[in-house]
């Protein structure tokens, strides 16, 4: 190819990459946006950014977005709909059984439903994958203590104390 002309093939991957890397700072700015409005406590519309998020993502056949489907429920929790947030924390373990806050989030749900054993059951899963994780040992003290377990609560609370003597759930 002679000087001065451009490459046809060269300049539509050129405009792709500029395109992709325009879309990713826009989805980062989202989800930046969402975090905010979750520290915030402002639930409403971080589930709006949230599920946008993760409609783009199917849309555009992304498989990893894990985190906006366990935020969007813990956007959900927050706001008191706790089918749907137990439904998005299943969304999100589909596409990784081991992240310890899905499965810490989706028991705390379960445990807001008052399904003591199913909240237990996946605080223990979490357990498995990591036996240090304190919100896991504090929140599988709280469904022991509900279930008329004090003993075995006193347990969890105590390891988690000792993990990190500064977390306030064990010590309430």
């Amino acid at each position: 190819m002679s000087q001065g002309f451009s490459d046809p093939e060269k300049s539509k991957k050129a405009s792709k990459q500029k395109k992709n890397r325009k879309s990713n700072d826009v989805e980062s700015k989202n989800i930046q946006q969402a975090l905010t409005f979750m520290q915030q406590r402002n639930y409403k519309d971080a589930e709006i950014i949230y599920r946008s998020l993760i409609k783009k993502n199917l849309k555009n056949h992304v498989v990893n977005s894990l985190d906006a489907l366990n935020n969007l429920g813990a956007a959900l929790y927050q706001q008191g709909k706790l089918q749907e947030a137990i439904d998005y924390y299943k969304k999100a373990l589909a596409i990784d059984p081991n992240s310890l806050d899905a499965l810490n989030n989706l028991g705390a749900a379960l445990y807001q439903q008052g399904k003591l054993q199913e909240a237990i059951d996946y605080y223990k899963k979490a357990l498995a994958i990591d036996p240090n994780f304190v919100n896991a040992l504090s929140s599988l003290g709280a469904a022991l203590i509900q279930l008329g377990e004090a003993q075995e609560a006193i347990y969890y609370y105590k390891k988690a104390l000792a993990i990190d003597p500064n977390f306030v759930n064990a010590l309430s």
